[in-house]
């Protein structure tokens, strides 16, 4: 047998999860260590994914803590806050600009 067959065998589950790309990628900080938050598909969850702390995700429980948020309840708390923003004034000539631009400046 050889050496890395042996680390595969040993190799933890968590490495083997799905890692996908967000919507939210790269905008969740952990609280703790302040590391990004990582999306994965979890088994049990159909369609829903959750975020954990990538520095948890990557070194385990020795660097951090295992903070989950499911994906349902991040979506929840954007569209409030889009929604929250979106009923204030809008500047529509700035909006009507961005959107023939393509959203470019």
């Amino acid at each position: 047998m050889y050496v890395q067959d042996i680390l595969k065998r040993k190799s933890h589950s968590i490495h083997k999860k799905e890692n996908t790309e967000h919507l939210l990628a790269g905008l969740l900080y952990c609280p703790i260590c302040h590391n990004k938050y990582t999306f994965q598909k979890q088994s049990g969850l159909k369609d829903d994914m959750v975020a954990i702390c990538s520095m948890y995700n990557r070194y385990g429980k020795d660097y951090c803590i295992r903070r989950a948020i499911r994906e349902c309840v991040l979506n929840k708390f954007v569209v409030e806050d889009l929604r929250k923003n979106l009923t204030q004034e809008i500047d529509k000539e700035k909006l009507i600009n961005s959107i023939d631009n393509n959203g470019q400046e």
